[in-house]
């Protein structure tokens, strides 16, 4: 009767062994799933940050060609104006040589006519 209850207390004791253990590997899958699953998302998380950048990068530059675009226009509308500039101070030195000469003329003409009322 001893040897029964000796053997049924150590079933017992290893049936509550095996249950601990199963807990125990259990709740370590649990654990590993659940480290699967957290860098599953930081792999997720990490390749929406991937694509942000890459388009930050794209806008970036397309803004920077933009901006590269606005100032080859600066810089020939000022190209253009320079020219314009010259082009009119040359005008304006045509027009003064004109009227200098204009005014050399009727100087001599009102010489010349004021010589002939004279005489």
């Amino acid at each position: 009767v001893l040897n029964i209850k000796q053997v049924s207390t150590e079933v017992q004791e290893k049936e509550a062994g095996r249950r601990e253990l199963e807990l125990a590997l259990a709740k370590e899958t649990i654990e590993k799933e659940r480290t699967i699953q957290a860098k599953k998302d930081v792999e997720w998380e990490l390749q929406k940050c991937k694509q942000q950048v890459q388009a930050l990068a794209q806008e970036r530059g397309e803004l920077s060609s933009i901006l590269k675009g606005k100032d080859r226009e600066k810089d020939a509308h000022a190209a253009s104006l320079a020219e314009q500039s010259k082009e009119i101070e040359i005008m304006i030195e045509e027009l003064r040589r004109h009227l200098k000469a204009d005014a050399i003329e009727e100087g001599d003409a009102l010489v010349l006519n004021l010589k002939i009322e004279a005489s």
